[in-house]
């Protein structure tokens, strides 16, 4: 005859002890991957802002409102009002991009310091922030604590550019 007992209240326990662990393993394991898609995410909209402000600087030199062998400072909000940034992410983005360009008026770099809801970014340029490169590994981008981006840029000597 068989013994239609069941499990004890031991045999309960050690197999909920057992699903704890795997349920805590993997909600780290999501959490970790979430972070690093939001990470990806923020480095892929900066690069989007840099190639905006490169566009609304393009434009700028066509229209004559900037000369060639100048810096120009251009905000994320600003970028947003004129419809030259479209942003992916739902997240709040704040900051400025600054470009150079040298007497032909080629680009000769870009600077950006931007903050979303949750990362900051400070003086990222293309080369230490590519797609493909760790620009969260390398510390160009780090988590927000209480950082703001700044809405204007300053070169060398200390000077406010503003759009």
């Amino acid at each position: 005859m068989k013994n239609n007992r069941g499990f004890t209240v031991v045999e309960s326990l050690i197999v909920i002890g057992i699903l704890i662990i795997v349920i805590l393993s993997c909600s780290l394991f999501v959490t970790s991957m979430l972070n690093n898609e939001h990470q990806k995410v923020f480095k892929t909209e900066v690069i989007r802002a840099m190639q905006a402000a490169s566009s609304a600087y393009k434009l700028d030199l066509a229209n004559k409102k900037a000369s060639p062998n100048s810096k120009v400072c251009y905000p994320i909000e600003w970028l947003k009002e004129n419809n030259i940034l479209l942003l992916e992410s739902k997240e709040n983005y704040t900051g400025s991009i600054l470009i150079e360009s040298n007497q032909e008026g080629e680009i000769i770099n870009y600077t950006a310091w931007v903050t979303s809801d949750s990362f900051y970014v400070g003086e990222a340029t293309l080369s230490n922030l590519s797609i493909k490169g760790k620009a969260y590994d390398n510390g160009v981008i780090t988590e927000k604590k209480d950082m703001q981006a700044t809405t204007t840029c300053s070169n060398a000597d200390g000077a406010i550019l503003r759009k």
